[in-house]
């Protein structure tokens, strides 16, 4: 039997079982992890309102601060815009380190705004970690939710707790 036999005959068997009654309550739990409502582990209604509006604000040679463990980083894959951190195994690349770490230290100003002007990096996406699997990933971000917070930034487009802000004080 040659190769193309055993292929045919493979996705005969995929197509009969994956209409089964237990491969549908197999995938049924998993599927609606990922589908958008108000309590998705991936990604909310709200972010994924604010993830349909970043494109008409933030021009595309710009870059967007985001944490990949709150969802973030779906800005690259689903706007085409860069972020800081395209995957959650990937901590914030060098280049928007200062930004990241600085931005609520009013003696890193300077450093912050050279930084924010070199990158092209105006933008944060505030999202939420809703699965809780960020760790130590989330207390890197926590100087630009704190700036989030003080009003250092300006929010652009904000549904509940989740919103697009810029850095305007540059």
């Amino acid at each position: 039997m040659g190769a193309g036999a055993v292929a045919v005959g493979m996705l005969g068997a995929l197509l009969l079982t994956s209409g089964s009654r237990p491969a549908r309550d197999a995938w049924g739990p998993v599927s609606r992890d990922y589908e958008v409502h108000e309590h998705s582990i991936l990604l909310t209604e709200d972010e994924y309102s604010v993830l349909e509006q970043v494109a008409q604000h933030v021009p595309e040679d710009d870059v967007i601060l985001a944490n990949p463990w709150g969802g973030g980083a779906l800005a690259y894959s689903m706007v085409d815009r860069e972020v800081s951190s395209r995957h959650v195994s990937t901590m914030v690349d060098s280049p928007y380190a200062p930004i990241v770490a600085g931005i609520d230290d009013p003696a890193q100003r300077d450093e912050v705004c050279r930084a924010v002007a070199e990158t092209g990096a105006y933008w944060y996406l505030d999202f939420v970690d809703s699965a809780g699997m960020g760790g130590a990933q989330d207390d890197v971000f926590a100087p630009l939710e704190e700036a989030v917070r003080s009003g250092l930034m300006d929010p652009v487009v904000v549904e509940g707790d989740v919103g697009l802000y810029r850095i305007d004080f540059c």
